[in-house]
C-alpha cells in the first residue's frame, strides 16, 4: 500500500469537505522531493468524483487560505495544467 501524510492541524482549519478533498488529492499526487504536483481540473474531478467546478472553487479557497500556491502555465498564449506547491 502507498500512503500520504496529512499534517494534523489540517482539521483546524475549517475546510468545507470539498476543499479537503481537494487537499487531500493534491497531498496524494505531490512529489516527495519536489513538494509540486501536476494535475488537471478536470483529472482532479474525475478522480474525486466531483465537478470541474467544484475544483476550481476549492482551488481558489486554497490559494485565498494560503495552503497552495498554484502556478497558472501557458504555452503558446494556451493555458495548460497548473502546478501546485503546497505550503503545509
Amino acid at each position: 500500500m502507498i500512503y500520504f501524510k496529512v499534517p494534523n492541524h489540517v482539521f483546524d482549519l475549517n475546510f468545507t469537505p470539498i476543499e479537503f478533498y481537494v487537499l487531500c488529492y493534491l497531498l496524494k499526487c505531490r512529489n516527495s522531493v519536489t513538494g509540486k504536483c501536476f494535475p488537471s481540473y478536470s483529472k482532479i474531478a474525475s478522480d474525486c468524483h466531483i465537478s470541474r467546478s467544484s475544483v476550481a472553487r476549492a482551488v481558489k479557497a486554497l490559494k485565498e487560505k494560503g495552503i497552495i500556491r498554484v502556478r497558472y502555465n501557458y504555452e503558446n498564449h494556451i493555458q495548460r495544467n497548473n502546478s501546485y506547491e503546497i505550503g503545509l
